[in-house]
């Protein structure tokens, strides 16, 4: 497996939609159903539109990366470093593609990404 993690540019957005959704709902018929009702997934869905992504990346205190295998997106990161302090909002891999080690390689660059903006928790 060929996998990369980058920055997230314009052109990724739409996967990035599309896996954020699709994460947010294999998690909440995993485990959140049986605590917040559908109205709360509802209201979560709304937050993966590519404009509100797209914010992550125009924003210079925060962050956002792709994972990608043979040039499809198959996982994202969002985050902010504000304060010295690198606070990650989203992160998904595809349920396609979870447990593959991806959301691992995602969670080194944003320790790296993070050293190099001289973060310190």
């Amino acid at each position: 497996m060929n996998l990369i993690v980058r920055q997230m540019n314009y052109n990724d957005l739409d996967a990035c939609s599309k896996i954020s959704i699709k994460a947010r709902i294999d998690l909440w018929e995993k485990y959140d159903h049986t605590i917040y009702p559908r109205k709360y997934l509802k209201e979560k869905l709304k937050l993966y539109k590519p404009a509100i992504l797209r914010k992550f990346i125009d924003d210079k205190d925060k962050y956002a990366f792709v994972a990608e295998v043979e040039d499809e997106v198959v996982g994202l990161a969002l985050g902010k470093v504000t304060y010295g302090i690198s606070d990650i909002s989203w992160i998904a891999v595809d349920p396609e593609w979870q447990g593959e080690g991806i959301g691992r390689k995602i969670l080194e660059t944003i320790i790296e990404y993070s050293k190099s903006r001289d973060v310190t928790k």
